[in-house]
């Protein structure tokens, strides 16, 4: 059959065309269209799942933070174990199959432009919770997993006292003078005494356990925190209290909130029978008791009272601040005797009783609370402030800076010996066993033998930054450090040697130079110095440290693995690790520093004037010190106000002195280091020390002219005397020394977590 074909000039062939054109136009648009919802609707659920992620990892991430600030490692025993608990239990809830909440924002589940959020806490395993947020914005469900190990985490060691008296049973502070805390750590018995006398100030808060008194102008002055300047200053007695010749509390910390504001507590009774005594500011407010505390309450310089029990006895009496006394409806608050009445401006809360016979009144410009009758001589004064007789118990305040501060129980703080770290065959605690056990060889090197070979210009002798340099007739060590600094010393300490008595009258250095500066060089390993004792005519074991020459310990370890400088005493050769009795064996010696000085190499290179690194032969005194050089003890680095402050970060240098052993120090001298001697004994007599332009004591730049300071660091010790005006500033250990591992027991108890991993569903 013959096809037959149109002509393009026929009738009907260009409609054809037209309609075939147009039928494609239809279907390419019609795919176009699906095409464009197809990617819209993609691209609408891309976002819509984008922010159901973003809503349920910003939960997630919240809820893990809240997690690990409540946990944290230096935070709060009892909220940590608290928190982990709490978590524990969320994930056994129902049965086992963990617990689920609704997150709210703004009373609402689902939030506009973040959709809605759940949040699981559930099992992975026994040792794993899982946290789980899901999160629904439009159509889209997105889901993200946090998993957590529920453990024990250990804390890093911490510390905050100058001074920590651990064992003795009557202490006598005695012209103490500390930039810092001091604290006894005997724990609660009331057995033990106190005694503050002469010209104590203490920059600083106290802790005693123990009934305390006072005689002849002690001074306690608050001041920020040291390790924490968040907070305020406190003195806290365990036991009575009884102010018997002007003892004096100030402050330079305004009232804040309850855990910055400045507090007395006395579990106990507070006598005050001194009328030139006060405790708060004289001239800026305070809790006072003389006739210099008439000034009325125009600043924010408070100090808070707490006790069971008060008596003020014949004197008149001023106060700015609070007065608590009391506690389940038993305390007395007696005035009694002659005296001219008193004035307090601040708030009176008595559980318990008054007892008022004094002749003249007490005026108070606040509330006055009570659970008895109220003497009408307890006059209350100013607007809006109130009398409130026969208050029942249930009325008077009990929250925010009325609630009573808690005194902890700090006893058996520690639980590694200096003896531990020295001769205990467990590695874990005796870290520098290897050490101490090679220095009782025959052939252990001293100070001696260490001084010869470097003037002899031994092979090996030197370590890095170090040469030997003629000057005249004598040779020295030249230290070159990295800026170009250059120092000298008679020799280099850089190995574990034995110290007997070539630097003190009549060794081998003392005939070289009276006061010669020896540098200790800490580089790959920790530096053992034994002190190594000799039998004086006192038939005792002592190694005199010097007549007046200076160790400068230079740190040059790295900080992924540090070492430091150790001076011990001898610890003998029956030394046991489980009780006392077994470490009484040990060989005591008497540390007897007088006139010399140790120093680390970044404070000796920052306060020392030009000239005085390359003398050798000098002595550390204060004339050696720049006019205009500040030692910065706050945890604000960069003292805006003061180019010149140092801050001597974590310290360097430490002090280990075994069970009987005793340091002591007399004369003029200055010894930085942490002196860790908690079954020693610790004696100070000094007559003079370096004194420093300034001191910067908090982190708004407080600063005292002229501070003569005797030690840098802290001095734990079991029995402790002192009788010297120079302070002792403190220092804190570094967390990887031996006293990082000092309190091994407190680190044991912290709950914590580890984060293993998140996930995205």
């Amino acid at each position: 059959m013959e096809k037959r074909r149109f002509k393009q000039n026929e009738n009907g062939a260009v409609l054809l065309t037209v309609l075939c054109v147009m039928l494609m136009m239809i279907i390419l648009v019609g795919a176009s269209i699906s095409f464009v919802s197809t990617t819209t609707q993609r691209t609408y659920r891309t976002f819509q799942a984008e922010q159901a992620y973003m809503t349920a990892n910003s939960c997630l991430q919240t809820y893990v933070k809240d997690i690990e600030l409540k946990t944290n490692a230096e935070g709060d025993e009892a909220a940590q174990k608290e928190a982990i608990d709490n978590l524990v239990a969320l994930s056994l809830d129902n049965g086992g199959k963990g617990y689920e909440y609704d997150v709210i924002i703004n009373g609402e589940t689902d939030i506009e432009k973040m959709g809605s959020c759940t949040i699981r806490v559930s099992r992975f395993n026994d040792s794993t919770i899982v946290i789980t947020a899901t999160s629904k914005f439009g159509s889209e469900t997105e889901q993200v997993a946090a998993y957590v190990q529920t453990n024990t985490k250990p804390r890093s060691t911490s510390y905050s006292n100058a001074i920590e008296i651990c064992n003795d049973n009557k202490n006598t502070f005695n012209n103490l003078h500390v930039l810092g805390e001091v604290a006894t750590i005997t724990g609660n018995d009331k057995t033990k005494s106190n005694f503050i006398t002469n010209d104590t100030t203490l920059d600083g808060s106290l802790k005693l356990y123990g009934n305390t008194s006072t005689a002849t102008n002690p001074h306690v002055y608050f001041m920020q925190g040291l390790s924490d300047d968040s907070s305020g200053g406190n003195l806290m007695i365990w036991g009575d209290l009884t102010d018997n010749n002007s003892f004096k509390v100030t402050t330079k910390i305004p009232k804040g909130d309850t855990n910055s504001d400045n507090f007395v507590l006395v579990n106990g009774k507070f006598s005050v029978l001194s009328s030139g005594g006060y405790l708060g500011n004289v001239k800026d407010g305070g809790l006072e008791t003389g006739d210099e505390g008439k000034s009325k309450r125009t600043n924010p310089y408070e100090v808070d009272l707490f006790c069971y029990d008060m008596l003020i006895h014949d004197i008149n009496y001023y106060q700015l601040g609070n007065i608590i006394v009391g506690g389940g409806g038993t305390g007395t608050f007696t005035v009694e005797g002659g005296g001219v009445g008193g004035e307090i401006w601040g708030d009176i809360v008595v559980d318990g009783k008054f007892n008022y016979t004094a002749n003249n009144p007490i005026t108070v410009h606040g509330s006055v609370w009570c659970t008895s009758d109220i003497p009408d001589k307890i006059v209350v004064v100013g607007e809006g402030n109130a009398k409130h007789p026969n208050a029942k118990q249930a009325d008077l305040p009990s929250t925010g800076r009325f609630k009573r501060p808690v005194m902890e129980d700090t006893y058996n703080e520690y639980e590694l010996m200096p003896e531990d770290f020295i001769a205990n065959p467990d590695s874990t605690k005796g870290i520098l066993k290897n050490q101490y056990d090679a220095l009782h060889s025959s052939t252990a090197p001293t100070v001696k033998s260490i001084y010869e070979s470097q003037q002899n210009n031994t092979t090996g002798s030197f370590v890095s930054g170090e040469a030997l340099i003629t000057s005249g007739t004598n040779k020295y060590v030249q230290y070159t450090d990295t800026d170009g600094t250059k120092s000298n010393y008679l020799c280099s300490i850089n190995k574990s040697c034995v110290l007997n008595n070539e630097i003190a009258q009549g060794g081998i250095l003392w005939q070289r130079s009276q006061n010669g500066k020896i540098l200790v060089h800490v580089t790959n390993q920790d530096i053992v110095i034994l002190l190594q004792g000799y039998n004086n005519w006192e038939n005792k074991r002592v190694c005199d440290f010097g007549n007046a020459p200076t160790i400068v310990v230079k740190n040059d370890s790295s900080d992924s693995s540090p070492h430091y400088c150790y001076f011990v005493t001898d610890a003998g050769t029956n030394v046991g690790y489980k009780t006392a009795s077994d470490r009484s064996k040990n060989q005591t010696v008497v540390f007897n520093m007088y006139k010399g000085s140790v120093i680390d190499y970044g404070l000796y290179k920052a306060m020392c004037k030009d000239g005085v690194l390359l003398d050798a032969d000098s002595v550390l005194t204060t004339s050696n010190i720049k006019d205009d050089f500040a030692l910065n003890l706050t945890s604000n680095t960069t003292i805006d106000t003061d180019p010149n402050a140092y801050n001597p970060g974590e310290e360097n240098i430490y002090y280990l002195i075994t069970n009987g052993s005793t340091i002591s120090n007399s004369d003029d001298n200055f010894h930085e280091g942490i002196i860790y001697a908690p079954e020693g004994t610790y004696s100070y007599a000094t007559q003079g020390s370096l004194t420093f332009p300034k001191v910067y004591m908090t982190k708004d730049g407080y600063s005292e002219t002229f501070v003569p300071i005797v030690s840098l660091g802290m001095v734990i010790a079991g029995n402790y005397s002192s009788q010297n005006k120079s302070y002792y500033a403190f220092n804190e250990p570094a967390p990887k020394s031996a006293m990082g591992l000092a309190k091994k027991s407190k680190q044991n108890t912290l709950s914590g977590y580890n984060l293993l991993r998140y996930d995205h569903h």
